[in-house]
């Protein structure tokens, strides 16, 4: 009994090493099988994904969206067969190709194309449809033929579909639909409604306004080739930028050397050319002509270059103010003038420019009065002075000799002088200014003024005039010295020039 009862006890404590003895090496191992599409949105494949045994065949089917065909699979896969028999050994990452189809060949996908038996070779439309079959804008003209395929409902059309509101026939801007004149000449400038110059007559008599030199002669006037009044005058203006301003301003219409008299000689104010024209460069030269502005009594000139007897202002008898701005000017007589009041300046902050001015011929000049200088460059300033003895106001900025700053001022021919000015900003002023002229008590203003912060600061700023006077104590009484500026000054009878 013993010997059985030990015979069951090994037996049971054998069975589990049997069972271990059977372990999961027998079990087959397993891969990963991972699809995709190309495009995205070109079809779909099932299986699209998962894992395998080793060994097992997965036949893929790809399926193509509308629109679409199966072209190829690639990755770790190739061929053309669908569906396609996969053996699986290994991990795989497939691609399904997929190609739009387009079954007419008009260029648009099948999924697109709402006229997709379009015949070949025949003009499309984004939705595949053909251009012959169409009217988008319902004109009656097709797309295929229609130049103007958005025109506004009821307006008519020609042939190519255009209607007058999308056409400018002659290009001058201006839509056929409200363009008066056509047939504008290419390149010149029309209205707003169309017209060019050469195509309008607006006094109506017979000469067109390019070349009518008096745009509003009155009706039943005989006039000349120039649209003028029988035995109209005219003034000979040589200088081309001159005459420009004119144009410019309204006095004249054509550029050819020629403005009506009648057109000028009223006028009281001139500027050439107005700060609102400075849209070019100007360089007025000559100013042969002014002399017709007979009425004339403020003349104000920007950008001019004069040489010697390109100014003639001997018979602009109202003219009493003259002002010169970035101009050079090599020879001035205005002794034949009544003149009162001249300025002459350049500019050193903005619009930088200089001046210029050789001799001005002010002799016997008893209406000269004022002289304004402001950054100019003087051949010889002091003569000029020594000539106007009348003047009886004199502002001075920064007067220069060719050679640099003037040493020497000399006011002590003027004697009826009542305010003097002189100024210094970029450069130092004269060294001696001379104001020894005999009548010093007629002066009620003397101002002496140099470097700011517009120019040169204070501190870096050096001026030490030396001021020689018939009367030191009334001088050094009225004069002034603005606060922000700075002047190292002496006031004497004798600075030893």
């Amino acid at each position: 009994m013993k010997t059985r009862s030990l015979s069951f006890i090994l037996l049971f404590l054998l069975l589990p090493l049997i069972y271990l003895g059977c372990s999961d090496d027998d079990d087959p191992q397993q891969f990963s099988l991972v699809v995709s599409v190309s495009p995205d949105d070109g079809g779909t494949v099932t299986p699209s994904s998962g894992t395998f045994d080793d060994g097992e065949e997965v036949t893929l089917s790809a399926i193509p969206a509308e629109g679409y065909a199966f072209e190829q699979w690639s990755g770790d896969a190739s061929g053309t067969d669908n569906p396609m028999a996969v053996t699986i050994t290994s991990d795989l990452e497939i691609t399904a190709e997929f190609t739009e189809q387009d079954a007419d060949g008009d260029g648009v996908c099948d999924n697109l194309d709402q006229c997709p038996d379009t015949p070949a070779g025949v003009d499309v439309n984004a939705n595949g449809c053909a251009l012959s079959e169409l009217d988008s804008d319902e004109d009656g003209i097709s797309d295929d033929l229609d130049l103007c395929t958005d025109t506004p409902t009821g307006e008519e059309v020609d042939a190519t579909g255009c209607a007058d509101s999308q056409k400018d026939t002659d290009g001058d801007g201006i839509t056929d639909d409200v363009d008066q004149c056509p047939e504008t000449p290419e390149g010149e400038a029309s209205d707003e409604a169309g017209c060019s110059l050469s195509q309008k007559d607006t006094d109506g008599d017979g000469v067109t306004d390019d070349n009518d030199r008096c745009p509003n002669t009155p009706e039943g006037t005989t006039i000349d080739e120039f649209g003028c009044p029988v035995n109209s005058e005219y003034t000979y203006i040589p200088d081309d930028e001159f005459e420009q301003i004119l144009i410019d301003q309204g006095y004249d219409t054509e550029l050819d050397d020629f403005v009506l008299t009648n057109s000028i000689n009223g006028i009281r104010e001139l500027v050439l050319p107005r700060f609102e024209d400075l849209n070019r460069d100007y360089s007025i030269e000559d100013l042969t002509g002014i002399e017709d502005f007979k009425a004339l009594e403020s003349l104000t000139i920007l950008y001019g270059n004069f040489g010697e007897n390109a100014i003639d202002l001997s018979q602009n008898t109202a003219l009493t103010e003259l002002l010169f701005h970035c101009s050079d000017i090599a020879d001035l007589d205005l002794s034949q003038t009544n003149i009162e009041r001249l300025q002459i300046q350049g500019n050193i902050f903005f619009n930088l420019c200089s001046s210029k001015v050789g001799n001005i011929n002010v002799e016997g000049l008893e209406t000269l009065t004022s002289f304004y200088t402001y950054f100019v460059e003087f051949d010889d300033l002091n003569s000029i002075l020594n000539s106007a003895i009348y003047l009886q106001e004199i502002l001075l900025v920064d007067p220069v000799t060719p050679n640099g700053p003037m040493e020497y001022l000399d006011l002590s021919n003027n004697a009826n002088l009542k305010s003097v000015s002189v100024s210094s900003c970029l450069k130092r002023g004269p060294a001696i200014i001379d104001l020894k002229n005999g009548t010093n008590q007629n002066l009620t203003e003397f101002i002496l003024s140099g470097g700011s912060e517009l120019c040169i600061p204070q501190e870096e700023f050096t001026w030490e005039p030396c001021i020689e006077v018939d009367d030191p104590v009334y001088v050094e009484s009225i004069l002034k010295i603005p606060d922000y500026t700075s002047v190292d000054y002496t006031i004497t009878n004798n600075c030893g020039g």
